[in-house]
């Protein structure tokens, strides 16, 4: 059976759990914004974000809607602020700062398997599928093509 959860109440009360001091804090995704490396039941588990981020980094954010998000960085700018991404999406989002930012990825577990940062599949959508952002859509199709063809 299906609960169904305020996904607001649900991270509020992350954030709260990890300024307790609490690590790794498993919250299960649901959204399509972050396919391919990211499916419906897969579940990351989050983690301070310290006082930096990196580009490749996935973090939760709110946008200025306080609508929370979680999305990968796509470039770091001078000024501290930078541009998110999700790996299904096209075009980066405006420049956020730090203060937006509540939570980074630490781990993924994706079906049985633990995908950590360092790992290859981890390095390919943080490193080249996030600068394929404007091709992605037609790579996409044609992994699916060839993907149903088997």
């Amino acid at each position: 059976m299906d609960r169904i959860v305020n996904t607001q109440a649900y991270l509020d009360m992350v954030r709260d759990l990890l300024a307790e001091g609490k690590t790794a804090v498993p919250v299960p995704v649901k959204g399509i914004s972050m396919r391919p490396f990211l499916r419906d039941g897969d579940r990351v588990f989050l983690d301070l974000p310290g006082d930096r981020v990196r580009p490749g980094d996935i973090v939760l954010y709110t946008r200025p809607n306080g609508q929370y998000v979680l999305h990968r960085i796509y470039r770091v700018n001078k000024n501290g602020s930078f541009w998110i991404i999700g790996d299904s999406q096209l075009t980066p989002e405006p420049i956020i700062g730090m203060s937006c930012v509540h939570a980074k990825v630490s781990f993924v577990i994706a079906g049985d398997k633990m995908i950590k940062p360092g790992d290859l599949r981890w390095w390919f959508y943080a490193c080249p599928w996030r600068w394929l952002a404007p091709w992605r859509r037609h790579i996409s199709r044609i992994w699916e093509f060839f993907r149903r063809k088997r």
